[in-house]
């Protein structure tokens, strides 16, 4: 099995053609991040740490009708500052990007991270691959149609993901999907050697799920024979898990 059954069941509750897609309960309640006192505490640490950037996500877009957050008169995706909040996050303890990347992206969610991440490095992404399950690869590629230049973007059904991945990525991202795969999926990328890149942001889910667990055991204890940097993820409703850095 390459995806675990609950995500199985979760691509089954979700429509591509729903125009408001963000409002999807599936989609709200597994990668839509609108609970007001993370938004505030997330806000707050990009703020001190990042506040060059909070311009860039002012009046978003629209598209797929996102809940949105007020702040000083000013407009949120409370979506954008949580995946704002894991970038600044990384810069803070890994340093900032300032040259070209490839990077591939394991779970790639809507293609928000993606978004979010264009947004702030531009034309120092010179490759994007995101890795997910059918549904939700067609969904990332129509809302980054919409919403970015998505030129240089790949989209790789995890069906078919070991005839399609390469071993040229210099930056390697997932944000709770990989430790939420089976571990066939962590155990591939460990022996093409794409865990040995050179800059590594993950976030393992370690809230006790049950139907994770394991998973998210075996890629940390992967990831911590490689000279990474673990911080707890603080922030509200995340104190638990934890993030890997390199």
């Amino acid at each position: 099995m390459k995806i675990k059954e609950e995500w199985i069941s979760n691509q089954m509750g979700v429509d591509i053609d729903d125009d408001a897609f963000l409002r999807n309960p599936v989609i709200c309640g597994t990668m839509f991040v609108s609970d007001r006192c993370l938004f505030d505490e997330e806000y707050e640490y990009i703020q001190k740490h990042n506040s060059e950037y909070l311009k860039l996500f002012e009046s978003p877009t629209d598209y797929g009708s996102p809940l949105v957050f007020d702040v000083d008169g000013k407009t949120y995706n409370p979506n954008d500052i949580h995946h704002l909040y894991h970038v600044c996050r990384y810069e803070h303890t890994a340093g900032k990007i300032r040259t070209k990347q490839n990077i591939l992206e394991w779970g790639g969610g809507y293609g928000n991270m993606c978004k979010v991440l264009h947004m702030i490095y531009d034309d120092l992404i010179e490759s994007y691959t995101i890795v997910d399950v059918p549904v939700f690869t067609s969904l990332t590629e129509k809302y980054l149609k919409n919403t970015i230049d998505d030129s240089n973007v790949t989209q790789v059904s995890v069906e078919n993901y070991e005839n399609e991945l390469d071993d040229n990525y210099s930056m390697f991202l997932s944000t709770w999907a990989l430790s939420e795969s089976p571990k066939i999926c962590t155990d591939f990328l460990e022996g093409r050697g794409i865990l040995d890149a050179k800059r590594i942001l993950v976030a393992l889910n370690k809230n006790g799920h049950a139907a994770f667990i394991d998973e998210s055991e075996h890629l940390r204890n992967i990831l911590f024979e490689k000279g990474v940097t673990v911080e707890n993820i603080s922030a509200v409703q995340c104190s638990e898990n934890s993030y890997i850095f390199r």
